[in-house]
This record gives structure tokens, C-alpha cells and sequence, in this order.
């Protein structure tokens, strides 16, 4: 397992789904997601018993999103107690499942056409622009019929919908280890801009830093790891930056592109050298 991947594993280590089983099975997704955060569950498994091992864990009864979360929560919780200022961000955004037909519990969104659910995270953040994590996670859905209509101003704070600001329902499994590999990507891009000339190793694997260097610099990698600056260019590298002196420092998206292809790279060096001992 890479460093990107056993790091977000590392994260639920202290997981507790009731059954050392679930445990194990948590931190292997969260490990096959990370490392292929943009596919689906079918594409980022390896395999039919991999995937149907996914979808079984997050439809088991044992598993819930507050569950999946705590450690990443506890984890970012002591982030925040190391710094004087730490900001609490707040937003609701939309996951649009209007395509997906047959899911159950969702509701209509801007337009009763259109259905899927809205997502409240909470995410902690230096005033230097580092993401320190996700304390707080809520989902909701409005009811169907319910756009348009005349709101009561005295009905009770459950029945608003700004009590996503204060609680949630419907928690979405799978939402929960997505939004853990989200914010791994943005720490990784901001860690990068403030502390350029940390080794790279502090983050990445050797055998990951080492492929990276080799497919983008065309030469062999060097003994001692390079900066996190340069890492961070080169895997964003892999994903369209195209690192001129005129370009700013990658952003996340480009990052999360390059971080995709990095298993890859890994995987066909590890099989080059067992060939060539094999082979001689």
C-alpha cells in the first residue's frame, strides 16, 4: 500500500464498526478510493470480489457515515489544538443524482426535476489556507412538492432547512470516505505551497516519489527525496500542469489527476524489476 493510500487507511485505523471484519474492510476501500477518487466503485476495485465487498460494506447495518468519520473528526481535532487560530468553514453544495433512477430517500433540488441531496460539511483551516480536516458532516433532503410553497416563519427550528446548520439526517456512507480523500488532495496542495522544501518523503512513499521522478524526469531518481515543491510539480505534472515559469502553484485538481496515476507508475515498476530478476 502507498503513502497516499495507508495514510488515508492510517486514518480509520481506530475505526470501531463493531467487527474487526467491517474495521479491516473500511480501510480498504478508503484505500481503493483514494487511490482512484474520480472513478466509480467498479473501476477503482480491483475486480468483481472487490467490488461487491464496497457495495456490501456500505449497505451493512453496522456502518454508518458518523461511525466512518470519527477517527478522520478525532484526527482533526487534534490538528486544530496545535494552532492559536483555526477557521470553521461552512457550505452546502449539491450531489445531483437526477440520472441515477430508483435511489431511494432523495428529494427534489433547485427544481423538482431534478433530485439527488445537499451536503453540509464543516472544515477546519489555518489562516495560512491549510486544511486541517472535516469536524462536522450533515446531508439533508427537501421534501417533494415542497419548492415553491409558503414557509411558516413560526414553525419549529427541525422543520427549517437552515437546521443544517445545526443538525442533519439521511448520512450517505459512501459520501463520508469520499469526502476524506477530498480533503487529503486540498491538505496535500496547501502543505505544498507552505512548506516547499520539506522532503517529499514526509508524504509520498519511496517507491512512489521514485516512479514519479523517473516517468516525468526521464532519468534516474535521485538518492535523497526531493522538496515537497517539486514532488507536488511533478505529479501535478501528470495531471496537465504544465509548470512554466509564468504558472502559479498547481491546484487541486490537477493534483488529484496526477495522485490517480501514480498506482499505475508504481505497479509497472514493481513488475519491471520482478521480471528482470526473474529473467536476469
Amino acid at each position: 500500500m502507498s503513502a497516499p493510500e495507508s495514510t488515508l487507511a492510517a486514518g480509520l485505523s481506530t475505526i470501531s464498526l463493531g467487527d474487526q471484519r467491517l474495521n479491516r474492510r473500511a480501510q480498504q476501500v478508503i484505500a481503493s478510493l483514494g487511490a482512484k477518487p474520480t472513478q466509480s466503485i467498479p473501476g477503482a476495485c480491483n475486480g468483481w470480489y472487490e467490488t461487491r465487498a464496497a457495495y456490501r460494506f456500505f449497505n451493512h447495518p453496522k456502518v454508518t457515515a458518523k461511525q466512518v468519520l470519527a477517527p478522520h473528526i478525532a484526527c482533526t481535532e487534534a490538528r486544530v489544538r496545535e494552532y492559536p487560530r483555526v477557521l470553521c468553514i461552512q457550505d452546502t453544495s449539491e450531489g445531483d443524482f437526477t440520472t441515477k433512477k430508483g435511489i431511494a430517500g432523495l428529494g427534489p433540488l433547485n427544481y423538482e426535476s431534478r433530485h439527488g441531496m445537499y451536503i453540509h460539511p464543516t472544515l477546519a483551516v489555518t489562516p495560512e489556507r491549510v486544511a486541517l480536516g472535516l469536524l462536522d458532516v450533515h446531508t439533508f433532503t427537501r421534501e417533494p412538492g415542497s419548492l415553491g410553497q409558503d414557509k411558516d416563519p413560526l414553525r419549529p427550528l427541525e422543520e427549517r432547512e437552515s437546521v443544517r446548520w445545526v443538525d442533519g439526517d439521511a448520512r450517505v456512507n459512501e459520501l463520508a470516505e469520499t469526502l476524506i480523500i477530498a480533503w487529503r488532495v486540498l491538505y496535500l496542495t496547501m502543505l505544498g505551497r507552505e512548506c516547499p522544501e520539506m522532503p517529499c518523503d514526509a508524504v509520498f512513499a519511496e517507491e512512489e516519489w521514485k516512479a514519479v521522478y523517473l516517468v516525468t524526469q526521464r532519468q534516474a531518481p535521485p538518492e535523497q527525496p526531493p522538496p515537497l515543491d517539486t514532488m507536488v510539480r511533478m505529479v501535478a505534472s501528470l495531471g496537465g500542469f504544465l509548470n512554466r515559469k509564468c504558472d502559479g502553484f498547481p491546484g487541486p485538481k490537477t493534483l488529484w489527476i496526477g495522485l490517480q496515476r501514480i498506482p499505475d507508475f508504481v505497479r509497472a515498476l514493481e513488475a519491471y524489476r520482478s521480471v528482470g530478476e526473474s529473467y536476469g
